[in-house]
């Protein structure tokens, strides 16, 4: 089967989980011998060159950073007309694009999409209104003959959603890319010990109540650093926070360190289609504090402590356990280490594999 992809998330997102499940995924699908794929790169942001090395790749040309903001319309455009003329050319049996949006002619390719989360129908007071979800993804669902999930939780969401038949969509749960094997050396000795954010802070990833616990504990910011990896700048109240916060950008190795190394790591999200961080922080025998909301008690089972994502003395009392209870942070680290067992990229790919399959059969 030859499947082909597009620009869209390389086009967005310089790194990001999207752009890691795509890339990951390809890397065990061309495993399989009657797998080929193909994509259109177009002019992106992307930092994952390296990542991208099991498709054949078309018209790739990166900006810097500084030069997006300027051109983003305008190399929207472009990758769109681009991308239609390729899709034509191409002999790819499939359609498997990395966002919503679909070009008006398929060219008789058969269309799969990824439905990763449905947090745009769920909350929509958080986002915009001309939002492109909000345009592109009913169309791409009615079009699509496949549709993948990567949880149980988001496959329930949307059929109940958008009345899926539940015989439609195929549910691919995610792997961890960043790999405990490592050799990552650990902190100096010495070092004030520090609670982990990973990835984007803004609207419903609820930082705010991290910020807030940040606040009213004295202990916290007397005896400990917070440290935010991934995401945007910090705005200026993420600035302003008081004690030792540190706020910062790096690569996979940068990051498996703080994994490695960190007290804990918080995830007060709202809603998760699935959670790469729990994963991750699995992989590394970090201890992880989340909600349970959407897809997160799927993936971390037993294997988190849990706290009310709407009261700060619930996440408060979450962190004194794992910092003063060194019997419950054993537990919950080696059950981690299990949980961790059930999610590969190998059984994505295989789902992903079967999912492509009984498209063209349909």
């Amino acid at each position: 089967m030859k499947v082909f992809y597009d620009f869209q998330i390389f086009s967005l997102q310089r790194r990001g989980g999207i752009s890691r499940y795509f890339s990951s995924l390809w890397g065990e699908l061309q495993k399989h011998k009657d797998f080929s794929g193909e994509l259109f790169l177009g002019i992106n942001q992307t930092e994952m060159d390296a990542e991208i090395k099991s498709v054949i790749r078309i018209n790739g040309f990166r900006l810097k950073d500084p030069q997006w903001p300027k051109t983003w319309r305008l190399t929207r455009r472009l990758n769109t007309w681009l991308c239609q003329r390729q899709l034509c050319k191409s002999a790819a049996q499939i359609y498997h694009p990395t966002q919503n949006w679909l070009p008006q002619d398929l060219r008789g390719k058969t269309l799969v999409i990824t439905i990763h989360d449905l947090i745009y129908e769920l909350m929509p007071e958080r986002f915009a209104p001309a939002d492109p979800a909000f345009l592109w993804r009913p169309e791409a669902i009615k079009r699509a003959k496949i549709i993948l999930t990567v949880s149980e939780n988001t496959k329930r969401d949307l059929c109940r959603i958008y009345h899926v038949a539940p015989s439609k969509v195929f549910v691919s749960p995610l792997g961890c890319s960043l790999t405990a094997a490592l050799k990552v050396p650990k902190g100096k000795t010495g070092e004030k010990p520090f609670l982990l954010y990973v990835g984007d802070r803004a609207g419903y990833k609820n930082f705010k109540l991290l910020m807030d616990v940040w606040r009213r504990s004295a202990l916290l910011r007397g005896g400990f650093q917070l440290v935010c990896f991934g995401g945007a700048e910090p705005t200026l109240e993420e600035s302003s926070l008081p004690g030792d916060v540190r706020f910062c950008r790096g690569d996979d190795l940068m990051l498996s360190e703080l994994y490695r190394t960190a007290t804990a790591l918080v995830y007060p999200s709202l809603y998760e289609g699935f959670g790469f961080p729990v994963l991750e922080a699995f992989e590394f025998g970090c201890p992880v504090l989340t909600t349970g909301c959407g897809s997160l008690r799927e993936v971390a089972g037993q294997a988190a402590i849990y706290f009310n994502p709407h009261e700060a003395d619930s996440l408060l009392s979450a962190i004194t356990t794992i910092i003063n209870d060194p019997a419950r942070r054993s537990a919950v680290i080696a059950e981690g280490h299990r949980q961790k067992k059930q999610f590969s990229w190998q059984r994505c790919a295989a789902v992903t594999r079967q999912a492509y399959l009984a498209a063209l059969e349909s």
